[in-house]
């Protein structure tokens, strides 16, 4: 616990001070695109170093929902081009090398109910990653003096790396490459292969002493087995020691019949074997 509080504050290993050694946690965006490009003739309000304007714009397709989402199976309603601004200027650049990493890892849009709409099983902005979308002002627009501190901390808190870290992480098309291309495309596409079943719950060993997550919301909390974050519906916990999991990893993990969390090793119970009931007899001879 220790050592996740002090990574939560400053995301470096707390020995040697590297923070290319911490990986973040996996988030539940859907599979998308993400695309930056320079709006050469629009200055970015609040920063006179900044006669231009990075563009950030997300496109995240209609699709069905995947397990780890509110309502696996059923379909969401997707986007095009939705957009977001940052000054074009060294600290602009830096924030912008942190959100194509955050965005890979999948921290930055979520499957919830829009704000806006009402609607359900919408994309929404995930409000671990703040984007600024407007230059009219307003919470979500610029100018905004503490923005680019408020989400530097933010990203702290996910244990995305630092710009030069996630620089040398990336290559390719995700590399700075300012001035050389007019528009740098960024796909993702996360684990789409895991698989929950809705009936999991009743596989996991119940020697374990689970029970289901009610800390909701769980803000930058990660399943100890994939690292993906927790998304209310699909946890548990142990008991006793609050070690947290989705249901389907405890159950891809072979744990069925063991007595012992992933995590710390702690026995709680006895183990459960798939014996038939039936009876056992004991004779003593003198």
């Amino acid at each position: 616990s220790c050592i996740e509080a002090s990574l939560r504050h400053h995301p470096k290993c707390p020995t040697c001070g590297d923070s290319g050694c911490i990986e973040p946690p996996l988030g539940t965006s859907p599979s998308g695109t993400m695309h930056h490009s320079i709006l050469r003739d629009k200055p970015c309000p609040g920063f006179a170093d900044s006669p231009s304007t990075i563009l950030i714009e997300y496109d995240v397709p209609h699709a069905t929902q995947k397990p780890y989402h509110p309502h696996p199976g059923r379909n969401f309603h997707g986007f095009l081009r939705r957009k977001a601004y940052l000054p074009n200027n060294d600290a602009g650049r830096d924030l912008l090398t942190r959100i194509i990493y955050a965005w890979k890892r999948g921290l930055v849009f979520s499957v919830g109910t829009s704000k806006t709409s009402g609607r359900s099983d919408s994309i929404v902005w995930s409000s671990l990653v703040p984007h600024k979308t407007s230059f009219k002002g307003g919470p979500h627009g610029w100018p905004d003096e503490d923005y680019l501190r408020v989400c530097h901390e933010k990203l702290n808190a996910l244990l995305v790396p630092d710009a030069e870290v996630c620089e040398r992480r990336m290559s390719g098309a995700d590399a700075m490459t300012f001035g050389q291309m007019p528009m740098i495309t960024v796909p993702i596409v996360l684990r789409e292969e895991i698989e929950y079943d809705d009936d999991s719950m009743a596989k996991i060993p119940q020697t374990l002493d689970l029970k289901p997550i009610s800390r909701f919301p769980l803000s930058n909390e990660a399943c100890r087995i994939c690292r993906r974050l927790l998304s209310s519906g699909f946890c548990v916990e142990v008991r006793r020691c609050k070690h947290a999991f989705h249901q389907c990893c405890l159950e891809r993990g072979g744990l069925r019949g063991c007595n012992r969390c992933p995590v710390c090793g702690a026995s709680y119970g006895e183990p459960r074997g798939n014996s038939p009931s039936g009876t056992m007899s004991i004779d003593l001879e003198n």
